[in-house]
Formats: structure tokens, sequence, C-alpha cells
């Protein structure tokens, strides 16, 4: 988590103008899902952390063992897939947001 921050500086203002749309329509985004699926209790977490397709098939066994991390309303296919789907939503934001 600390790493992408250390880069930084070193992107560049023409590329962060670039991103800076799809950057803040996704963090909107996972926002409100992230209050949907609290409501609807879809998993819980505790402490941070950001879930990708590699934590739900390879550390997800490991983290519900130490009681970290746990599916409550969701299979491991519906997580990947909702995690597909937002990283389509994402590439065509971007892909809308520039000029061509």
């Amino acid at each position: 988590m600390i790493v992408p921050w250390l880069t930084f500086p070193f992107v560049g203002k023409r590329t962060v103008k670039r991103y800076w749309p799809g950057v803040l329509f996704m963090s909107l985004f996972l926002f409100a899902e992230g209050i949907l699926a609290e409501k609807r209790n879809w998993w819980r977490f505790f402490d941070t952390s950001i879930p990708n397709s590699v934590f739900v098939y390879g550390f997800l066994d490991i983290l519900k063992r130490f009681e970290y991390a746990w599916l409550v309303k969701m299979s491991k296919l519906q997580l990947s897939l909702c995690f597909f789907l937002k990283s389509f939503l994402m590439y065509i934001f971007q892909y809308l947001s520039e000029d061509h």
C-alpha cells in the first residue's frame, strides 16, 4: 500500500491528469459498494485490506483460518465476478474519458 504512493512523484502531471477521472470514479464506486456490502453483509474484513482475484483464491482460506476476513453471503465466484465487473467499469470509464 505504501509503494504506489512512493512512486507518485515520478508519475508526471500529464499522467495524473489523464487517469484522475478514472481514479475518482472508481473511488466513489468502491465507496458506494462498501456501504452496500456492509448493509447486505456480503463479506467481512477486519483492519484494512484491498482484495483481488489472487486474494480470493489464494489467501482467503488462510485469512479465514485466522479469522481476519471471510465471505458471509457471497461465493468466491461471485466475488471474482464482482472484481471483474469493477475492472471492466474502470477500463470503460477510462476509455470514454480520454480524447480520441
